[in-house]
């Protein structure tokens, strides 16, 4: 059963095979986590470890002898919870637009972004991230996911996503191509030497389908989850 941030108190802690453990609450944490996710530069079990040891507090070697070797759970518990307890559900269509869409882009990073979010929050909320304590990661996201259009930072994010292809007016399709450049999320060397490699299949005529759809997986499974629509 999902639990309703306006009728049930929000988890401090998850449940594995009857025994409550401790989560990292914090939005801090979870931002950390999404961060984590997001590095190319480590692998896949680094960034598996780094996170469990990030909500729970454990070393993984702990996490394994508390539950007899076997993680999975733990592993299930803290992505609901960065999931803010909702799960994914994706329809059809959506599936059909991740797999032709050319452009399964993140449009916003809490590292690069800070700044942006941070005044976002005193403009709308005037609550000052540097100072608060005790924000649950699911207050945190229901006001960050509400942010108003006043806001620089939702400017920006229109920027980032807007689909220059469908702008017909010239004088208005280069002022936004102009601010996608000012407003453009720096690549990582990994992310650098994907777009080259597209642009090397594209011009040979060869379909970079199934490379873009394997670089969304985790993107779209885990992050997307919880981020602005």
């Amino acid at each position: 059963m999902s639990i309703s941030i306006l009728t049930d108190f929000l988890p401090i802690e998850v449940e594995i095979e009857g025994v409550r453990y401790p989560i990292n609450w914090d939005f801090r944490t979870s931002i950390l986590f999404e961060q984590l996710m997001l590095n190319n530069n480590i692998s896949e079990k680094e960034k598996s470890d780094e996170a469990l040891q990030l909500y729970y507090g454990y070393e993984i070697d702990t996490i394994k002898y508390i539950n007899n070797n076997n993680i999975n759970q733990f592993v299930e518990e803290m992505l609901l919870f960065y999931k803010c307890g909702k799960e994914i559900i994706s329809t059809n269509e959506d599936s059909e637009k991740s797999e032709n869409s050319s452009k399964n882009e993140i449009i916003y990073s809490f590292e690069h972004d800070d700044f942006y979010i941070y005044s976002a929050f005193m403009h709308d909320y005037h609550i000052d991230l540097q100072d608060i304590e005790g924000l649950h990661w699911w207050k945190f996201k229901a006001l960050f996911n509400s942010l108003s259009s006043d806001c620089k930072f939702i400017k920006i994010l229109e920027y980032r996503s807007i689909d220059l292809s469908e702008i017909q007016d010239k004088q208005q399709k280069n002022f936004y191509r102009k601010m996608k450049k000012l407003y453009a999320l720096p690549q990582s060397l990994e992310e650098k030497e994907k777009q080259a490699l597209i642009t090397e299949m594209l011009l040979k005529g060869e379909d970079p389908g199934e490379l873009l759809r394997n670089s969304y997986v985790l993107y779209y499974n885990i992050i997307i989850g919880g981020s602005i629509a």
